[in-house]
């Protein structure tokens, strides 16, 4: 019974320690240093291999659906810059607007649609350095389209959650404004209005697609898809959009 009592103890004891070392600042710190190393390497990696991919083609994997999905987005920026007055979204509009709007640099294109941002990449804005990233901030591509937002800042990097990352629901309007109804994201490549409403009239194949606002997720008139398959139910209509930025630039612009 004593050698028990002596095991609890000392079981006790070093759960204490470790408990304590886990929640020390320095020990945290060093983690998220570590961690930020280990996405620049992978960064790294992932630089020298692409350039070794596009001198030898054949070790490249494009499947049908990336070369579709390419053929689609391209096709979303003809749509866009047609619109593009309409909406008033082009970069020099949400630079005047947001003046401390910042561009960071990718560190890694990760799993499930996340995406990692260096910190350290910030560039100078005409205040200075704007390094009060929070998490819920918004992130474009060079083409103003809705990427996704911030899920976490850390002190050497930014983890992204875009929308390709799976189960976000927020609100969606057409390009005129008018509200459509509630979005989800799959995580497969697009994303679902389960439940529009008949009296909404004029969606089709090919439109594009703006957040709506009104949800604490994203503030309204972000053009972010465009519908690629509506389906007419007997009391209601369905929608699939696909997202049209960049999720995989080099860089990316983020609305503090």
């Amino acid at each position: 019974m004593r050698a028990f009592k002596r095991k609890i103890f000392w079981v006790a004891i070093i759960s204490g320690l470790l408990l304590f070392v886990s929640f020390h600042p320095f020990v945290a710190a060093q983690e998220e240093k570590s961690t930020g190393m280990s996405l620049k390497f992978q960064s790294v990696v992932s630089g020298v291999w692409n350039k070794i991919t596009q001198v030898i083609p054949i070790l490249k994997n494009e499947n049908y659906k990336e070369k579709y999905f390419k053929i689609l987005r391209k096709f979303a920026e003809l749509k866009l810059q047609e619109k593009e007055t309409q909406v008033g979204q082009s970069f020099e509009v949400l630079k005047a607007k947001y003046p401390n709007l910042v561009q960071l640099k990718t560190l890694k294109i990760g799993e499930a649609g996340v995406i990692y941002l260096e910190r350290q990449s910030i560039i100078e804005s005409k205040e200075g350095k704007f390094d009060k990233i929070k998490e819920g901030a918004v992130v474009l591509d060079d083409n103003s389209l809705l990427v996704g937002k911030v899920y976490r800042s850390k002190l050497n990097f930014l983890e992204i959650r875009s929308l390709e990352y799976p189960g976000v629901e927020f609100n969606i309007s057409n390009i005129d404004g008018i509200f459509l109804g509630t979005g989800k994201t799959t995580g497969l490549g697009y994303i679902e209005i389960d439940f529009i409403d008949p009296k909404v009239k004029d969606i089709e194949k090919d439109e594009l697609v703006m957040t709506y606002g009104n949800d604490k997720v994203y503030s309204q008139n972000f053009i972010f898809g465009r519908v690629v398959k509506v389906e007419n139910q007997t009391s209601f209509i369905k929608a699939i959009i696909e997202p049209i930025a960049n999720f995989s630039s080099d860089y990316y612009f983020i609305i503090p």
